[in-house]
């Protein structure tokens, strides 16, 4: 039986009591002190575990001589359910020993029926004392809420940003809403910079086909485009009906979502696309729910917007790393088909040149010492072509040999005996006596041949001079090639050695060239071990120097 009386300050009782009466007795004691009692008599064990099924108790008062059902036992009934509720045990007569054993079990008070004076101070302390534990606990589990919060954000951040690979970020990011929000659905849309549209990407606790199915069809439906919403600001958009979004889909409804949260994707002001939240019913996402889910939000855009960096950054890489291996496979083939002509006219000018057809006269000597000088270059270039491309494209082998460096410089002196057409003058510099080395002879020859050769080509005047020492002490030979022609301008330096690389000045433009030579210089060098370097002045001409390490027998 419930009886209800409307006072100042509501209060709902259950009352463990064989006699209506007395009940109603308690009851009035109760009003007296200001409280307008909302009761509920039982008056079994039966009936009592029935009544705590109920939620909204404040206050249980028990009467403990209930046959085959005391006081204490109604006690034990309460605390094996886990309610914290003041508990007041009365009865007609009690020993001190059963007030201590009441006590004792958890009663908060025993109160003789004679003395309910007692009950009415008794009931106010313990209902203050009750709410301050409330209030502990509620403050208590909102402190650990919150710190769970952080601890996820802390752990989703460092999940989020500890990988590069999209997938994996977003992965991680929905597990980590989950544990906050295990029932609801999480999905992650990103904007089509081509479209405008958002597009789905991920999902969590829906059918991720059947989501993208439904946004489809959605959008095939749909009067206008879904794409861009308004300007939020940045804010989170929060609706009570999950259909209300202006991007939602019917399938929310097919699972009972109805509370929808939307928190945009920002990174670096630019809006990447959106999360979105769907609660069931019954969920209002709290402050502290959106703070959470705004701040892992910022996080995973930052993640988000580096992963998409990073694939665009991958794909141009792709794109260039093609394009460099077309590149070098159509100059290595245009390379081999000039080079076989190339030296057919070499040979047959060189025979021509030599008299083996008849003799000539000196302007017939002079134009085919042209021929060759230019046709030398042109085999010099192709040459340096090739060389580059098998950089770009395979890896370089190294020869070793054992040669005799005087016997070497000879050499090299015969491929520059045709007179040059400039007023230069080419020195030869080095001791009489020089040690024989062992390393490739093949990539040293290029690595003099391309100095000597640009040397001779930005200078007008003056001398080109090539110098050669050796070291014993350090098993080292350097060779130096100076000259005295335009120099380098002390900025463009630093690139000289680079692919394709040529200085852009009025002054070298006239004289063409493909930037390749001094690449393959400092390639050949780095092959061998050595070292080269550069000093420069513009007016006064350039030395580079090469220093490689040699072996001796």
């Amino acid at each position: 039986m419930i009886v209800r009386r409307s006072l100042r300050k509501p209060l709902h009782v259950l009352i463990l009591d064989r006699s209506e009466g007395e009940a109603k007795r308690l009851v009035r004691e109760l009003r007296e002190i200001g409280y307008d009692p909302s009761f509920q008599r039982v008056g079994t064990a039966e009936s009592m575990a029935a009544a705590l099924e109920q939620p909204g108790w404040q206050l249980v008062i028990a009467d403990s001589n209930i046959p085959n059902f005391s006081g204490l036992d109604a006690l034990a009934l309460v605390k094996k359910r886990g309610l914290d509720l003041p508990f007041f045990i009365v009865s007609d007569q009690g020993s001190e020993e059963a007030v201590v054993a009441a006590l004792k079990a958890g009663a908060h008070d025993y109160i003789a029926k004679s003395n309910l004076a007692r009950l009415a101070a008794g009931v106010q302390r313990e209902l203050r004392d009750a709410e301050a534990r409330r209030e502990r606990k509620v403050g208590a589990e909102h402190l650990q809420h919150r710190r769970e919060l952080q601890t996820a954000l802390i752990d989703a951040s460092l999940a989020i940003t500890s990988t590069l690979d999209l997938k994996t970020v977003l992965s991680f990011l929905l597990e980590k809403v989950d544990l906050v929000l295990p029932n609801s659905a999480t999905t992650v849309r990103l904007y089509d910079k081509e479209t405008g549209a958002l597009e789905p990407i991920a999902c969590r606790n829906i059918d991720e086909k059947e989501w993208r199915e439904a946004h489809k069809a959605a959008n095939r439906n749909s009067k206008r485009k879904l794409g861009r919403p308004p300007p939020t600001n940045g804010y989170p958009i929060r609706l009570d009906k999950a259909y209300a979004d202006p991007g939602s889909i019917d399938i929310f409804r097919k699972y009972g979502f109805v509370s929808y949260l939307e928190v945009p994707l920002l990174a670096k002001d630019e809006m990447l696309g959106v999360l979105g939240f769907y609660a069931h019913k019954g969920h209002q996402f709290s402050q502290v729910e959106v703070e959470f889910l705004s701040m892992l939000s910022t996080q995973a855009a930052i993640a988000i917007q580096k992963s998409q960096l990073y694939e665009q950054t991958r794909k141009q890489k792709v794109e260039l790393e093609r394009a460099n291996r077309v590149k070098s496979e159509f100059l290595s083939l245009i390379s081999h088909e000039l080079r076989t002509p190339l030296t057919a006219i070499i040979g047959y000018t060189g025979v021509v040149r030599d008299g083996i057809f008849g003799s000539l006269n000196t302007e017939q000597e002079e134009s085919l010492n042209r021929v060759l000088s230019r046709s030398s270059n042109l085999l010099e270039m192709i040459e340096s072509i090739l060389q580059a491309t098998i950089f770009e494209t395979e890896e370089v082998k190294m020869l070793q040999v054992t040669f005799s460096l005087s016997e070497f410089l000879s050499e090299l002196r015969l491929l520059y005996r045709i007179p040059l057409e400039k007023d230069i003058t080419l020195i030869w510099d080095h001791p009489s006596h020089l040690p024989t080395i062992t390393t490739d002879r093949t990539k040293l020859t290029h690595i003099l041949r391309n100095l000597i050769s640009n040397a001779i080509k930005f200078t007008e005047k003056g001398h080109v001079k090539v110098s050669v020492r050796h070291f014993p002490a350090s098993r080292k030979v350097s060779f130096k090639v100076s000259d005295t022609g335009m120099g380098i301008p002390s900025k463009a330096l630093p690139g000289i050695f680079e692919m394709f690389h040529q200085v852009d000045s009025p002054e070298t433009r006239p004289y063409g060239g493909m930037g390749i030579g001094l690449y393959i210089v400092k390639k050949f060098t780095e092959l061998l071990g050595g070292t080269v370097g550069v000093k420069s002045r513009p007016g006064k001409g350039s030395a580079f120097t090469v220093a490689i390490p040699y072996g001796t027998r």
